[in-house]
């Protein structure tokens, strides 16, 4: 069996080599990287997740005002136009199947007076001619404060992450 290549340069080597790879970086002009602007052909819909009254974002100190999932039009100028809002509880990770037909949100919530988990994955239709939502169903994650989610690219299964309880459970749809 024989070594790799990467196997075989001292550290000191490794660290020259990656700091002249930075510096080489850092001082070629910006325009390398850039793109130049071009206009959308078409509309598109923007959907924003938030944490919802009366709760506190993390690291906030305000209670929230947000009711939910806001859906947006933007058009070809940039511009935003307001839709609809969908009231759910803390929907504060947004995810589309590869299809983009549906839309999937964490409602990340802990656990109630009784210990009863309340964390969980909402699922929703979307109206590819305005971009509305529409509610299908909701799926406990098992677990507390899920904060992350992610559709397999087949579209059939939904992978959640709770961060409270540490979990990530799997789901069907």
């Amino acid at each position: 069996m024989s070594k790799s290549s990467f196997s075989s340069l001292s550290r000191r080597q490794f660290v020259k080599g990656v700091g002249l790879t930075t510096a080489t970086h850092a001082l070629m002009p910006h325009q390398v990287f850039a793109t130049e602007p071009h206009a959308m052909s078409a509309d598109r819909y923007v959907y924003v997740g938030t944490y919802t009254a009366p709760n506190t974002a993390p690291g906030g100190d305000a209670p929230s005002t947000a009711q939910g999932i806001y859906v947006y039009r933007l058009d070809t100028t940039g511009t935003l136009h307001f839709i609809q809002v969908i009231e759910t509880e803390n929907p504060s990770f947004l995810a589309t199947d590869p299809t983009q037909r549906h839309l999937y949100c964490v409602n990340e919530l802990g656990e109630d007076t009784e210990g009863q988990l309340l964390g969980k994955v909402s699922a929703f239709a979307i109206n590819s001619t305005d971009g509305t939502l529409s509610y299908i169903n909701a799926q406990s994650t098992q677990g507390l404060y899920p904060c992350h989610c992610s559709v397999h690219p087949s579209g059939n299964v939904l992978m959640a992450v709770n961060y409270g309880s540490g979990s990530f459970p799997i789901c069907r749809w």
